[in-house]
Protein backbone atom coordinates (compact mmCIF):
# COMPACT_ATOMS: atom_id res chain seq x y z
CA UNK A 1 0.00 0.00 0.00
CA UNK A 2 2.87 2.30 0.83
CA UNK A 3 4.39 1.80 -2.62
CA UNK A 4 1.07 2.66 -4.29
CA UNK A 5 0.77 5.88 -2.30
CA UNK A 6 4.34 6.88 -3.13
CA UNK A 7 3.88 6.19 -6.83
CA UNK A 8 0.40 7.76 -7.01
CA UNK A 9 1.62 11.01 -8.66
CA UNK A 10 3.43 9.01 -11.35
CA UNK A 11 0.35 6.84 -11.90
CA UNK A 12 -1.82 9.95 -12.27
CA UNK A 13 0.69 11.48 -14.67
CA UNK A 14 0.65 8.34 -16.82
CA UNK A 15 -3.17 8.20 -16.71
CA UNK A 16 -3.51 11.84 -17.75
CA UNK A 17 -0.93 11.39 -20.51
CA UNK A 18 -2.72 8.26 -21.75
CA UNK A 19 -6.02 10.17 -21.77
CA UNK A 20 -4.46 12.96 -23.83
CA UNK A 21 -3.02 10.42 -26.28
CA UNK A 22 -6.39 8.67 -26.66
CA UNK A 23 -8.06 12.03 -27.28
CA UNK A 24 -5.50 12.98 -29.93
CA UNK A 25 -5.82 9.57 -31.63
CA UNK A 26 -9.62 9.93 -31.75
CA UNK A 27 -9.27 13.43 -33.21
CA UNK A 28 -6.78 12.18 -35.81
CA UNK A 29 -9.10 9.30 -36.75
CA UNK A 30 -11.97 11.78 -37.19
CA UNK A 31 -9.82 14.02 -39.40
CA UNK A 32 -8.65 11.06 -41.48
CA UNK A 33 -12.25 9.91 -41.95
CA UNK A 34 -13.19 13.41 -43.11
CA UNK A 35 -10.27 13.45 -45.55
CA UNK A 36 -11.24 10.01 -46.87
CA UNK A 37 -14.82 11.17 -47.41
CA UNK A 38 -13.56 14.30 -49.22
CA UNK A 39 -11.30 12.23 -51.48
CA UNK A 40 -14.16 9.84 -52.18
CA UNK A 41 -16.33 12.79 -53.22
CA UNK A 42 -13.53 14.12 -55.44
CA UNK A 43 -13.19 10.71 -57.09
CA UNK A 44 -16.96 10.56 -57.68
CA UNK A 45 -16.89 14.03 -59.24
CA UNK A 46 -13.94 13.08 -61.44
CA UNK A 47 -15.81 9.97 -62.56
CA UNK A 48 -18.86 12.08 -63.45
CA UNK A 49 -16.69 14.54 -65.38
CA UNK A 50 -15.08 11.65 -67.26
CA UNK A 51 -18.50 10.26 -68.22
CA UNK A 52 -19.65 13.67 -69.48
CA UNK A 53 -16.40 14.15 -71.40
CA UNK A 54 -16.82 10.78 -73.09
CA UNK A 55 -20.38 11.69 -74.05
CA UNK A 56 -19.28 15.04 -75.47
CA UNK A 57 -16.50 13.38 -77.45
CA UNK A 58 -18.91 10.79 -78.84
CA UNK A 59 -21.35 13.52 -79.90
CA UNK A 60 -18.54 15.58 -81.44
CA UNK A 61 -17.20 12.52 -83.23
CA UNK A 62 -20.67 11.70 -84.55
CA UNK A 63 -21.24 15.21 -85.93
CA UNK A 64 -17.67 15.51 -87.23
CA UNK A 65 -18.17 12.31 -89.20
CA UNK A 66 -21.19 13.78 -90.98
CA UNK A 67 -19.62 17.20 -91.52
CA UNK A 68 -16.32 15.95 -92.95
CA UNK A 69 -17.60 12.82 -94.69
Amino acid sequence: MEVVLKSFPQIMYVAIYAGILVSKIKNLRYLLNQRAQYLSDVADNADDILKVSKSVLLIFNHYAFFVFA
